[in-house]
């Protein structure tokens, strides 16, 4: 996302350069102890900016391109997510109509080679970007994610790299909109893992207990 009021794409990051109340109505139940996340990283933008998905809007809506395996490692993303979160804050369903997405998934590059994913050492055979528009304190229309393969790497190479850059991806529309510093979580500039660690966990429900500052698309 570029400046703060100015009606311009912003990059929402890439993986490459490129308070919720609770409430229980049965007797006996305590209201639920938001856990101690000592392991976190920045969330916000380069500008300051914190964004997250209201409560009411979940399910957020994604429209993924029926291009090769997208479709599949969006899926398996949104599951992903989901599962860090401790009370349902957040979730993500995948919509037939783009002009009613919240979020738009596209593929660069044309159609990669086919090839089922491995354990294989991760390789860096592919990229993405996340952008929105800003304008005043709100991203005005979908988000939209793409990501890029690298032409001439091989088809597992390419086919776990995509793996793990969409679910990368999938993170910055959550609101995850900074990197962490290690290697080793999802959120990492360049990920190697495929499904978030406990500090791209504790960083998300952070996140979602945290007053942002940007409103989401109008519906």
């Amino acid at each position: 996302m570029a400046t703060k009021y100015s009606p311009t794409p912003r990059r929402l990051r890439g993986a490459v350069p490129v308070v919720l109340a609770l409430a229980f109505g049965a007797a006996g139940c305590s209201d639920p102890q938001v856990p101690a996340r000592a392991a976190t990283y920045q969330f916000a933008d380069g500008f300051g900016e914190v964004f997250r998905w209201p409560h009411d809007r979940s399910p957020v809506r994604f429209w993924v391109e029926e291009r090769g395996a997208l479709p599949s490692y969006v899926a398996a993303s949104l599951d992903l997510w989901e599962r860090q979160f401790l009370y349902g804050e957040w979730s993500g369903t995948v919509v037939d109509d783009s002009t009613q997405a919240d979020v738009i998934v596209l593929l660069g590059g044309g159609t990669p080679p086919p090839s089922p994913l491995t354990s294989d050492p991760p390789v860096r055979a592919c990229f993405g970007e996340t952008n929105g528009t800003v304008v005043g304190d709100a991203i005005e229309g979908a988000i939209t994610t793409t990501v890029f393969w690298s032409v001439g790497a091989a088809a597992t190479d390419i086919a776990n790299c995509l793996s793990r850059v969409t679910a990368h991806e999938i993170g910055h529309t959550l609101g995850l909109l900074g990197h962490s510093p290690d290697p080793d979580d999802l959120m990492f500039t360049n990920p190697t893992v495929r499904s978030p660690s406990q500090a791209d966990k504790n960083t998300v429900q952070t996140l979602y207990d945290t007053v942002p500052s940007l409103a989401p698309p109008a519906r």
